[in-house]
């Protein structure tokens, strides 16, 4: 991987097993989103090129899956293995998901939006 023409990176997390995933902004190009090896080599694009990750805590705890939004800003759960992903029924453009439950069943989200929330 040339890690030459990187400007910035957009977003970073870790995988189970101490794998780190960063979003690399390239000059006049998109994020995109790598796993790497624990040793931070053979980076693998792990996500369709319209997602981009935004906001914390978006791996799942077992690693298999990864909150993103997709071109129109919806958020999306993005399961790693097949790159397929769903959007999240009842949440809005504006939530956003603020972290998963311990045993990656369900999504914490916080919406500005007056009113309960159900998803």
């Amino acid at each position: 991987m040339d890690l030459v023409n990187i400007e910035s990176v957009a977003w970073a997390g870790w995988l189970p097993g101490g794998r780190p995933v960063l979003s690399l902004v390239r000059p006049r190009s998109t994020p995109v989103a790598y796993a790497f090896t624990p040793a931070g080599r053979d980076p693998v694009a792990i996500l369709p090129p319209e997602l981009r990750l935004r906001g914390p805590n978006q791996i799942s705890p077992d690693g298999s899956r990864i909150v993103a939004t997709d071109s129109t800003d919806r958020i999306v759960v993005c399961t790693l293995s097949s790159r397929a992903y769903q959007p999240i029924p009842g949440v809005s453009t504006t939530d956003r998901v603020i972290g998963w439950a311990a045993d990656g069943a369900s999504l914490f989200v916080h919406s500005s939006e007056p009113g309960a929330m159900q998803v």
